[in-house]
C-alpha cells in the first residue's frame, strides 16, 4: 500500500494595504483663495470713498419747503372744514380727510424741510388716516373715534402753530 501524501501549500492572504494618504492639497488651495479673497475684500473697503456728507439746504430751499408745507396744511384744514363740518357727507367726510392726509405726507416729503416741522406734519397725516379707519362702527367705538378726532385737532393745532410762527 502505497501512501501518497498531497502537500497542500496555504497561501496567506496579502496583506491589506495602507490607507490612502488623505490629499491636503485641495484644503490649503482653498484656504490661499479664502485669504486672497478677504485680502481684496479688505482693500476694497479700505479704497472705497468716505460716504457723502448730509446735503446742506440753503436758507431759501428751507424757507420754500416750509412754504409747501404750511401751504398743504392751510388747505388742508380749509377742506376738512367745509366737507367734515356738522351734517356733512361722512363719505365726503372721509374723502376731505384722507386728502388732506396726503397733501401733508407729501408735502412734508421734502428733505430741506425742518425736521419739526416734518414730524408735525407725519403725525397729523398719521392721525388722519386713524380717524379715517376709527370712523366705521364695526371698527371703533364712539368714544375710541372720539379720542382719533381729539388727537388730530391737536396735532392739527400744533403744525398750525409751528407753521404761524
Amino acid at each position: 500500500m502505497q501512501v501518497t501524501a498531497t502537500i497542500q501549500t496555504v497561501s496567506t492572504p496579502p496583506w491589506p494595504a495602507p490607507p490612502a494618504r488623505p490629499r491636503t492639497w485641495p484644503a490649503y488651495a482653498l484656504s490661499a483663495i479664502a485669504i486672497a479673497l478677504a485680502v481684496v475684500a479688505l482693500l476694497t473697503r479700505l479704497a472705497a470713498p468716505a460716504p457723502p456728507a448730509p446735503a446742506a439746504y440753503s436758507a431759501a430751499d428751507t424757507a420754500a419747503a416750509q412754504q409747501r408745507l404750511c401751504d398743504a396744511q392751510r388747505l388742508s384744514a380749509s377742506e376738512i372744514q367745509a366737507d367734515a363740518g356738522q351734517g356733512a357727507d361722512k363719505a365726503l367726510a372721509r374723502i376731505a380727510t384722507l386728502n388732506a392726509a396726503v397733501m401733508l405726507n407729501a408735502a412734508a416729503d421734502s428733505p430741506a424741510l425742518d425736521a419739526k416741522l416734518h414730524d408735525a406734519a407725519q403725525a397729523l397725516a398719521f392721525a388722519y388716516t386713524r380717524v379715517i379707519a376709527m370712523g366705521s362702527a364695526a371698527v371703533a367705538t364712539d368714544s375710541q373715534y372720539q379720542a382719533a378726532l381729539t388727537d388730530s385737532v391737536t396735532k392739527a393745532n400744533a403744525l398750525r402753530d409751528l407753521c404761524n410762527a
